[in-house]
């Protein structure tokens, strides 16, 4: 989540440039080493993608409007930024384990309504879409009679398949 008055010009997810400094949420400043994949605006990094915000953009009690971002980073990406920068955030730590990157718009969805339901305001959502890598389909295989062994009933498969595809 950003301050979206405080953002300057469009977003970009760039690598930094060498010689860039971010001060992040915990108060540090970073001496980025252009190996880091960051979140820009047009004066420069406000985010470590997948670590942690800046200060610059961070949300405060003056806040009027929140830009909110959802997005798929590559583990390998952020663990090698998390480790440069000597950072262990929730997020460093759910993306350096994989999470599935089908589940972003979903997720951003959930976070306007949230927001809206908890600190009021008007939602204006109108996402943007930016899939570079297509997510290859994964097929499971699923054993119904494993299934009911774990669960310790018997559920029909057809019931099996209708709780699946409501999880997606």
């Amino acid at each position: 989540a950003f301050d979206a008055d405080k953002i300057k010009g469009n977003i970009e997810v760039r690598y930094a440039k060498t010689g860039e400094s971010l001060i992040t949420l915990d108060k540090i400043e970073r001496k980025l080493q252009g190996s880091e994949l960051i979140i820009a605006d047009s004066n420069g990094p406000i985010a470590l993608a997948g670590v942690m915000g800046g200060q610059s953009t961070a949300i405060t009690e003056t806040t009027q409007s929140v830009f909110l971002e959802s997005a798929w980073f590559d583990a390998a990406c952020v663990r090698k930024t998390a480790k440069l920068h000597s950072i262990s955030t929730d997020s460093s730590f759910r993306f350096e384990r994989g999470i599935n990157p089908d589940f972003t718009l979903k997720v951003l969805e959930n976070a306007v309504i949230l927001i809206a339901n908890e600190c009021g305001g008007k939602p204006e959502f109108s996402p943007i879409d930016i899939q570079t890598i297509p997510t290859p389909k994964t097929k499971i295989h699923l054993q119904y009679g494993k299934i009911n062994a774990l669960v310790g009933t018997e559920i029909d498969p057809v019931r099996i398949m209708q709780i699946g595809r409501a999880h997606v």
